[in-house]
């Protein structure tokens, strides 16, 4: 995520800057589609953030680091399983057509951001292996579970 300086050196500005640019969006939509009944302050929903350094790439002659990745708590599994829900129809997914968002904002906006679960070591080695497999047809997480469907049978959704 592109942060402001001050969102570099402050918490409470780092938290703010996430909550205006993706969660309040996609708590938009999931308040629309009837999932919540109202919308959290960004106090309410945001316990805790910090980034996490990334390496500078070696062909990129810029000194700054690019979209450093954040990671932040939520004090509410419910809304933060509300969020996971309702990202896709705010940030798309891939192959999508933009004009399928059913938000205002446009998808360079959005194109370079995520939101994805925080996985152990091991989780995450498994995740990448399945995504891999030329049998699996989709593997992804809930809560902290790994979920996959196989090309030849596309109708169970395997939990490993």
């Amino acid at each position: 995520m592109n942060l402001p300086d001050s969102a570099k050196t402050s918490v409470k500005d780092l938290l703010k800057h996430v909550y205006d640019k993706l969660f309040h969006p996609i708590l938009k939509i999931a308040l629309k589609k009837g999932d919540i009944r109202h919308v959290p302050s960004q106090d309410q929903l945001l316990e805790y953030g910090h980034t996490l350094p990334i390496k500078k790439s070696e062909s990129s002659d810029d000194k700054e680091m690019e979209n450093e990745p954040v990671i932040v708590r939520f004090y509410s599994r419910f809304y933060r399983s509300v969020i996971f829900m309702n990202k896709k129809s705010f940030l798309g997914s891939k192959g999508e057509n933009p004009a399928q968002l059913q938000t205002r904002t446009t998808r360079s906006s959005t194109s370079n951001l995520m939101i994805v679960e925080d996985l152990t070591v091991m989780n995450l080695k498994k995740l990448r292996e399945l995504k891999e497999d030329p049998d699996v047809e989709k593997a992804w997480t809930l809560s902290g579970k790994i979920k996959f469907v196989k090309k030849n049978n596309p109708d169970t959704v395997i939990t490993y």
